[in-house]
Order: structure tokens, then sequence, then C-alpha cells
């Protein structure tokens, strides 16, 4: 299951579609056309062009198109764009857990996606559409996760106030520029 599909999280897809056949991949309806190397935009979309690395040769087709609502396991897919315009994240109904992806990040500082930390600004430069990054923010804020679990950083236990301060930092920074 994938959150998004940029090259730094679906890498090793083939290899571990070739040792484990029978698991099938999942991912966002919208990024399966990044999976395959389309960065078209939507009409509907901000026209933006998508940034980060674009997968390359991994000629493979998601067995699971997903969308908001859709339920595996426990897990329940929230539609979450802004670092692509197809990222999701997982909410795990027996704990309340959020798997966010890259919405957001916890190493080098947590940060809204599009937010620069100077130790660790990856996630920021490969991020479509900030604007849109901060409102999957708060749509995270409000499912009142009790654990954060990011793409790239530590998780976070309770991440209310944590969550609330990427919040408060990028719509400050947004409204600067």
């Amino acid at each position: 299951m994938l959150t998004h599909a940029h090259g730094d999280h679906v890498g090793s897809l083939v290899e571990l579609k070739n040792q484990f056949p029978d698991i099938p991949i999942s991912v966002s309806e919208r990024d399966s056309r990044l999976l395959r190397g389309d960065t078209s935009l939507d009409n509907d979309e901000p026209q933006t062009p998508i940034k980060g690395g674009i997968p390359k040769n991994i000629n493979l087709v998601p067995e699971q198109l997903l969308k908001e609502g859709d339920q595996i396991g426990s897990l329940v897919v929230i539609t979450t764009p802004g670092h692509t315009p197809g990222s999701i994240s997982f909410f795990d109904t027996r704990d309340q857990a959020v798997i966010a992806g890259d919405a957001l990040q916890t190493r080098g500082g947590i940060a809204v996606s599009g937010q620069i930390r100077p130790f660790f600004p990856f996630p920021a430069l490969a991020t479509w559409h900030k604007e849109t990054s901060l409102e999957s923010v708060k749509k995270i804020k409000a499912l009142q996760p009790r654990l954060l679990a990011v793409g790239h950083g530590e998780m976070i236990e309770n991440p209310a106030e944590s969550i609330q301060l990427a919040i408060d930092q990028a719509e400050k920074k947004l409204a600067t520029n």
C-alpha cells in the first residue's frame, strides 16, 4: 500500500513484486498515473508542475486503485493531496494511528509538506502544491490521531500539538509569500 508514487517510496516495488507476486499493489487512483510516469494534471487541479522523483521503468499495474473511504483491514484511506496530486494517508481504526506518508515530515523538525526544513529539505522540494498540502494536514488533524507515522522521520505519540505547530508555521510562511 503506497501513500504516493515518488521514486523514494516505490524504488523496490518491482523486486518486492517479484519476491511476493500474490501480494497486491495498492495506490491511489490518481497517483497510479504517476506510477506509470504520467505527470499530466487534471483540469480541476492546481496547474503547478508535479515535482519529485517520478518513477521510470516500473512496468507494474497496481491491483487496487484506492479512493477516499476505502478500507483495507483496519486501515481507512484518507485523501491527502499536496505532496503529489494523489497522495493518501491511512487511518487505523483500531488505535487512531495515521500513516501520513509525506503529508508531514518529522525529520529535521515537524513540517507540512512543502515547508523547508534546512536539515532535511527533500520532502519540501518534492512537493507539488503547498496550499493543498496544508489543507490535507488540517484534515489529518481533524481525525485526532493518537499516533502520527510519516515517511521521513520519527513517529509522534499524541501529535495534536505538533501537528498544530506545523499548521501554524505553514500558514505563516504561506501568508508571507
